[in-house]
């Protein structure tokens, strides 16, 4: 294993350590969707999230990455294309015999818990939820197959129409199971009404990576417009009065104080 892994690429480890704490930033647009669907937040639905981020992430390294160190090298010895019979894996049985048969067996289980959040923790009707799995098939063998979308130089994985096959089956026995999950286990009804007075520390959390991120690209965004125009103030003025007059605080407001979309706040009601 460890000479298999010296043929790629170096950031492959530094990847890996990323891993975790990549999918904690992208947890955060996931809670803030929970959030406005359901008018709370509840760890069980951010520990989901969280769970199907890093998922998600490792499918993409798993099937995409770590390409050859040595991309001249490795392209002039290697020609990969496309493999278009939809048939072919009954010849991969007969040639590989129980290796052939373990492949398409971990082709299926890589997607199942694809289908099994899209449809347990988003909610997805199941003919979306088999769509997008067979769609993120689709693009992973379209990647595979350009390099990564011309990224490396040539495609350094095969490009298999029995994937997207078996992928997308895959991805239809999770969403069966994420069905049969919400039947045996429905979720609570939610009044999406009711206003939380008192938010709890994770939304208080959520909140707060929120305004930071908001923040962070207004900062950035005043520093090109700096750039461009000459502007004279700092950036991190710049940066406040950006915010404040796209947004006025308004996505933290809601998010903390659980206000429904639309609800008129106190300064603006009647009387």
């Amino acid at each position: 294993m460890t000479g298999f892994l010296s043929t790629f690429s170096k950031p492959f480890q530094l990847t890996v350590l990323l891993w975790p704490f990549v999918s904690v930033l992208l947890t955060v647009p996931a809670a803030v969707y929970l959030y406005r669907r359901d008018n709370r937040l509840r760890p069980v639905s951010v520990l989901g999230a969280y769970t199907f981020m890093l998922y998600v992430l490792g499918l993409g390294c798993f099937t995409l990455y770590p390409w050859p160190q040595d991309p001249a090298a490795y392209c002039a010895t290697h020609h990969l294309g496309a493999q278009l019979n939809p048939l072919q894996f009954i010849g991969d049985i007969r040639t590989d015999g129980v290796t052939a048969i373990l492949q398409l067996g971990m082709n299926i289980v890589l997607f199942v818990p694809m289908g099994f959040f899209l449809a347990r923790f988003f909610r997805l009707p199941s003919w979306v939820a088999v769509a997008v799995c067979c769609a993120t098939s689709v693009c992973i063998e379209v990647a595979q197959l350009t390099g990564i979308f011309h990224l490396y130089p040539c495609a350094y994985r095969i490009c298999d129409v029995d994937d997207v096959i078996t992928n997308t089956l895959g991805g239809a026995v999770g969403v069966a199971l994420g069905l049969w999950c919400n039947r045996a286990f429905p979720a609570p009804r939610i009044d999406k009404t009711e206003v939380t007075m008192h938010p709890g520390f994770l939304r208080r959390c959520v909140s707060f990576a929120v305004d930071m991120g908001i923040v962070s690209m207004c900062q950035m965004l005043s520093i090109v417009l700096g750039r461009i125009s000459g502007m004279e103030q700092s950036p991190l003025k710049a940066a406040r009065s950006l915010c404040c007059s796209a947004c006025g605080s308004c996505c933290s407001k809601a998010l903390c104080h659980g206000v429904p979309m639309g609800a008129p706040s106190a300064a603006s009601s009647p009387g």
